[in-house]
């Protein structure tokens, strides 16, 4: 990785040289593509009719098709005055922002070169110039271009002979790549910014001292983990896994050029120590790994048994024992779950530091004895977090409360105004009424279904209406003419026996028991719930001729009344028929209704 950009001007005058029209297509072709696409170059041209422009204007090289594009149209006129084309050159130079701009002239050395002022100029802007003289026409034309490379701080070359023309491509991509941007940063002091998820190596630093400078990288493919950067979010410090091994990388100073402040800081002692340690070969036996895993309030604690051959050991026999902060021993239990690994669990919810001592006993893969030894690990449980800042975190605080719309208090409680509700933000919940719209749309639909499809005619509603009261008034009617006629018959017989006062009174009790057996029969009918009504049924009693209640002609003359010997009988006798007659009516409507 590069940091500043490069800058590369190319003034081509070789029209005089052999072939000096391939070898100046060659040369800027060789100088362009050993610049990387980040970098800027143009090149400048002088044309037949006494004009300079750009070729190729002052740009980043990016994919390099605009400069081929730009080369393969140059035709290299008869240069009298360089000035021009320097001059150009020198503001296109100066109009880019990068960290190292330098200039390349390839000529006969004939041109008029620029005065002073002008290479002045170049000096003040730090901008290099590199000559390359191909096949002067005198020592003359020599020393001007060397002369000029000299005092703009450049190199200059000499090339009168056929087999050091064809280095001349090489010549321009040397000068090319003085361009490139630096590998090493170095400016105003910053603070490396500590990253990544928690590293054993930094454990219990927060920040680093500034730093004035470090090497330019890039970061590792793969699970290396990258614990400070810089500018730019370069890496500064990086730790990883390399086999069986560890390594740390940092890219600044350990001492006063780039790290002056470090030197002075309090913790770095600690900072060294904590990485070599971490970067350290484990001690103990060769032949056993012991790795500790932190799982809440408790550990896991991974034994992997290796003979001194390579081979994992089975069946082995360990014993661990743990001592705790408060001075107690815990024994641990571990069990085989893997080929040559071993697996335990202690507790470790107190704070503080546990030593874990293990013995073990395993044959010998080699059958050759036994293998005995025994390790040691140490398990560190810090305080809680809480614990390690001992100063408030106001910048959190401000995060949080702009984060979720909220104001940062003042100490001063008298001052907080805690009910002012200018910034607070009431909550508004909303449901979706899409329900609600589409059973009115329903609706709608089926009312204009209805609408369209159902013929209303209003007079055949009414007239429908008044026929289902007018079979009511009917009906009602009917039943008080049937009684007024049984009425009627009861007191034709009565008159009919003369003026005895006795049948007299007999004749109203009649007619009262009459009027009460018709009502009786009638509430009868109505309690059997008769699917017919009283008309039918007096029209069935009139058809098989067994009613008493039938009136006589009001046209025949009356007879003299004859004495009735039995006049109770005979109205007992046509209750009953009456009576019979109803019972046959309602026998046959059940036989009706039978299937």
């Amino acid at each position: 990785r590069q940091i500043p950009r490069g800058a590369l001007a190319i003034v081509v005058h070789s029209v005089e040289a052999p072939n000096g029209v391939f070898y100046g297509k060659k040369v800027c072709q060789a100088a362009i593509e050993a610049l990387s696409r980040l970098d800027y170059a143009g090149i400048i041209e002088y044309q037949w009719g006494a004009t300079t422009d750009w070729v190729l204007p002052m740009q980043p090289v990016s994919d390099g098709s605009a400069a081929r594009r730009a080369i393969n149209n140059l035709t290299f006129g008869d240069m009298q005055d360089m000035g021009p084309s320097i001059r150009l050159g020198l503001s296109g130079l100066q109009a880019v922002d990068a960290g190292q701009r330098h200039m390349i002239i390839i000529s006969d050395g004939d041109p008029t070169l620029p005065g002073a002022s002008v290479i002045q100029q170049f000096i003040d802007s730090n901008i290099t110039i590199s000559t390359v003289g191909v096949f002067p026409h005198s020592r003359a034309d020599t020393n001007r271009l060397a002369t000029l490379a000299t005092r703009t701080g450049g190199n200059n070359y000499f090339v009168n002979t056929q087999g050091a023309l064809a280095t001349l491509p090489q010549i321009f991509v040397k000068e090319a790549q003085t361009v490139r941007r630096s590998l090493i940063w170095e400016g105003d002091a910053f603070s490396p910014s500590v990253t990544g998820a928690p590293s054993e190596p930094l454990r219990g630093i927060r920040n680093v001292p500034p730093i004035d400078g470090y090497v330019v990288t890039a970061e590792r493919e793969g699970l290396a983990l990258v614990t400070l950067r810089g500018q730019e979010n370069d890496p500064v410090m990086a730790q990883w896994q390399h086999g069986l091994g560890k390594v740390i990388a940092f890219t600044s100073d350990a001492t006063t050029r780039w790290a002056n402040a470090w030197t002075q800081w309090g913790d770095f002692r600690r900072f060294w120590e904590q990485h070599v340690r971490w970067a350290m070969r484990p001690g103990g036996s060769a032949d056993v790994r012991v790795q500790t895993e932190n799982r809440g309030d408790e550990t896991l604690l991974n034994v992997d048994l290796i003979s001194p051959a390579g081979e994992r050991i089975n069946f082995a026999r360990l014993r661990g024992r743990v001592a705790t902060p408060s001075g107690d021993g815990l024994d641990v239990e571990l069990r085989q779950i893997a080929p040559g690994k071993y697996q335990g669990v202690f507790p470790t919810g107190e704070p503080g530091a546990y030593v874990a001592g293990i013995v073990y006993d395993a044959p010998n893969p080699d059958g050759e004895g036994r293998l005995e030894g025994s390790v040691q690990a140490a398990i560190t449980r810090p305080f809680a977090d809480e614990y390690r800042a001992l100063e408030s975190n106001r910048a959190l605080l401000r995060q949080v409360a702009e984060a979720t719309g909220g104001r940062v208090l003042p100490e001063d409680p008298r001052g907080a105004d805690l009910w002012n509700r200018e910034t607070l933000e009431f909550p508004v919940a909303s449901r979706p009424i899409w329900l609600l719209l589409a059973i009115i749309g329903i609706g709608v639909f089926l009312a204009d279904v209805g609408v369209r499809r159902v013929r209303i005619d209003p007079r055949s509603i009414a007239k429908w209406t008044a026929s289902l009261f007018k079979a009511r008034e009917s009906k009602a009617g009917e039943q008080m003419d049937a009684l007024a006629a049984a009425r009627a018959k009861a007191r034709a017989e009565l008159d009919a026996r003369g003026d005895i006062p006795t049948d007299e009174v007999k004749a109203k009790k009649l007619e009262r028991q009459a009027i009460k057996d018709a009502q009786k029969a009638q509430t009868q009918t109505a309690r059997q719930k008769f699917d017919i009504d009283d008309d039918e049924l007096f029209k069935r009693v009139k058809k098989s001729g067994d009613s008493p209640l039938t009136a006589p002609a009001p046209d025949k003359p009356k007879q003299a009344p004859k004495p009735n010997p039995k006049p109770a009988a005979d109205d007992e006798a046509g209750m009953s028929r009456l009576m019979k007659a109803k019972k046959r009516a309602q026998d046959e409507m059940d036989n009706d209704r039978d299937p």
